[in-house]
């Protein structure tokens, strides 16, 4: 998670323009800026960090870049790191339930076995039942 975080995968990102255009697709979903923050575009902020005030998670734009007046406030590698962790804690949860019920059929299969073995004595008198 802190490799993800850090400006080398920032730079690593931006160098390939594939992955360029698809931050900046997603930076408008997503409402972020940056990989890391808006410092990574440079002074060549994309529209898709534009911000509106009203909408509080917004910041001035750096000096020495024209547009746009206000940037999202947030990175991507922020939000798609919580993301990533939030879906990591929920397939652990999963397979910790998984492993939970593994055990809980464990412990009835030998309690059964236990119970079979138990009246295996053949040629033994059954134990009789009494009437009340």
């Amino acid at each position: 998670m802190e490799r993800g975080q850090s400006a080398e995968f920032a730079d690593e990102i931006l160098k390939n323009d594939a992955q360029k255009e698809l931050l900046k697709i997603r930076q408008g979903r997503l409402q972020c800026c940056g990989w890391t923050g808006v410092e990574d575009w440079g002074s060549d902020i994309p529209d898709s960090c534009r911000c509106t005030p009203s909408y509080g998670q917004c910041k001035p734009s750096p000096q020495g870049s024209t547009r746009p007046p206000y940037v999202n406030s947030k990175s991507c590698g922020e939000i798609i790191g919580a993301d990533v962790e939030h879906v990591a804690n929920i397939v652990l949860g999963i397979f910790f339930g998984f492993a939970i019920a593994a055990m809980m059929c464990l412990i009835i299969a030998i309690k059964m076995i236990m119970q079979f073995s138990r009246h295996d004595n053949v040629g033994e008198t059954d134990i009789e039942m009494r009437d009340y």
